[in-house]
């Protein structure tokens, strides 16, 4: 097993940038944005609460019109463009620099809807840049990665940085690892590492 995910070491590094790009994301809406809300700007609570919950519901009903959407023009393209739509996002965090629960909406609800088009993508890309031999093992370990490195420490980042008054810093990092997966990702393609069609 280890020795065939050696050999598919792109498609692996591929898999641990296209899931942690967009969990620096998830993270960061989902954990990140409501704690500043709370804790830094001591927005109301509820407020905050009603907020994610729409957001998670324009998720919802969005995945399927995402999948539709992938299956019309190749899922990689619709990953490449939900990625790099993910780079304007990360900078719509920079809006959210002093308590406004109305900025705060702004922020999470049409930033969030990008970030959950990314999400309803990403599994189905990943699982494409793993040979059958080591699908499931090679997905899993670039998932626990990528998430681990890079979407586990999000929302800390996220709220370091703006406790720091350097909040600037978190949409240039999220923003570079999206890039970056995007750049792997179809140099990956381009060396066949992509085993299911596209």
């Amino acid at each position: 097993m280890w020795k065939t995910l050696w050999s598919v070491r792109l498609s692996l590094l591929a898999v641990i940038l296209v899931i942690g790009s967009v969990q620096i994301a998830n993270y960061a809406w989902n954990t990140g944005l409501p704690n500043m809300a709370n804790t830094v700007f001591k927005e109301n609570s509820t407020s905050v609460y009603g907020i994610m919950t729409l957001m998670v519901l324009i998720w919802m009903l969005a995945a399927p019109l995402v999948g539709a959407f992938a299956d019309k023009v190749r899922p990689s393209r619709a990953f490449t463009l939900l990625r790099l739509l993910l780079i304007p996002c990360f900078f719509l965090t920079l809006l959210y620099s002093e308590k406004g629960i109305s900025t705060f909406f702004l922020v999470t609800v049409f930033g969030g809807a990008i970030v959950g088009f990314n999400m309803a993508l990403y599994n189905f890309i990943a699982t494409t840049l793993m040979p059958r031999a080591v699908r499931t093992t090679g997905v899993a370990l670039g998932y626990a990665l990528g998430v681990s490195l890079f979407g586990g420490t999000s929302p800390y980042l996220l709220v370091w940085l703006q406790r720091e008054h350097m909040a600037w810093m978190f949409p240039v990092y999220g923003s570079l690892i999206a890039l970056l997966s995007v750049v792997v990702y179809h140099f990956a393609k381009r060396r066949g590492r992509v085993y299911i069609g596209d």
